[in-house]
């Protein structure tokens, strides 16, 4: 019982939950974006027994999926701190998406210890531009990335780092939706 209420309490004090996980019983983060209702109708490729990276990870809601999924190894990776440059921030205005500028995601570390997961977390250098093999230890058989393009100055450029990421053969996946109405009536914001 002491345990779960330590739990709880961990859960409690993160100051912003990006995804929504269900960590045990009766404790779930209150994520803004909750993937648990269409995580089995995303496009997964196997993974069982292949080395996985999940881009931008923040929470760490894809890793864990592909943890959960039999992964051999998966490491996750996000930027330490989101007024790094990176052009990451609010996608738009009126706070749609949570204002990740100058927080980085906690989120990780409390499932991690919660589920006794092997993840492997890694913060980037200095941003997604700078995405290398030589870095995270070599290529990937599968690279995950969630709805992080919408946030970034240059997706191609970072898809292209992304797919880098990538063993010959690999498996590449992406949960960027793009809602043309949405798009209409909330123009990016230029800095």
């Amino acid at each position: 019982m002491r345990a779960m209420n330590d739990l709880r309490e961990a859960v409690a004090q993160n100051r912003l939950w990006y995804h929504t996980l269900e960590l045990a019983p009766d404790v779930v983060t209150p994520g803004w974006f909750d993937l648990r209702p269409i995580v089995d109708r995303l496009p997964w490729p196997d993974v069982r027994d292949k080395r996985c990276l999940d881009v931008g990870t923040y929470d760490g809601f894809l890793a864990f999926e592909l943890e959960r999924r039999g992964a051999a190894e998966v490491v996750a990776t996000d930027i330490s701190d989101h007024t790094s440059g990176t052009g990451h921030g609010p996608c738009a205005k009126g706070g749609r998406v949570p204002d990740l500028r100058g927080r980085s995601g906690q989120g990780p570390r409390i499932p991690h210890r919660a589920r006794s997961s092997q993840l492997e977390g890694r913060q980037a250098r200095d941003h997604i531009y700078d995405l290398s093999p030589e870095a995270l230890g070599g290529q990937f058989d599968v690279v995950v990335c969630g709805s992080l393009m919408l946030h970034l100055k240059s997706p191609i450029t970072a898809m292209e780092r992304i797919r880098g990421m990538c063993r010959d053969g690999g498996a590449l996946m992406s949960t960027e939706e793009i809602d043309p109405l949405w798009t209409l009536l909330s123009p990016a914001v230029r800095r």
